[in-house]
């Protein structure tokens, strides 16, 4: 047997006294990184809230701005029916004063 092997068999009470503080400063330790820990998860726990509420936030811009979009379509899909319209009453137009010109014209001769 090596001598730190005798003695602590040779002293007892203080191979225990000095295990318990070996212990004592373990636990002291594990406290200490668990209240990092513990910390950090806060963090982590606080950023994925406004990571959320940002992700929130995208999808209401998403919807918003696809909302927007078919409202365009649909103002120009009305635009596109009033052209024809337009179109239809300018030949009209068109059309009417032709026969105009024509009755004038052929009332002056």
């Amino acid at each position: 047997m090596n001598t730190s092997e005798s003695s602590q068999w040779d002293d007892p009470v203080a191979s225990a006294r000095n295990l318990i503080a070996s212990l004592e400063k373990s636990r002291g330790d594990c406290e200490a990184e668990m209240g990092d820990l513990c910390e950090e998860r806060e963090h982590v726990v606080r950023a994925m809230g406004r990571a959320a509420g940002a992700l929130d936030v995208r999808k209401a811009k998403i919807e918003a701005l696809a909302d927007q979009e078919r409202a365009l379509d649909d103002a120009v899909t009305r635009m596109e029916e009033n052209m024809v319209q337009v179109r239809q009453v300018t030949a009209h137009f068109q059309e009417t004063a032709a026969e105009f010109r024509h009755i004038q014209t052929g009332g002056a001769r």
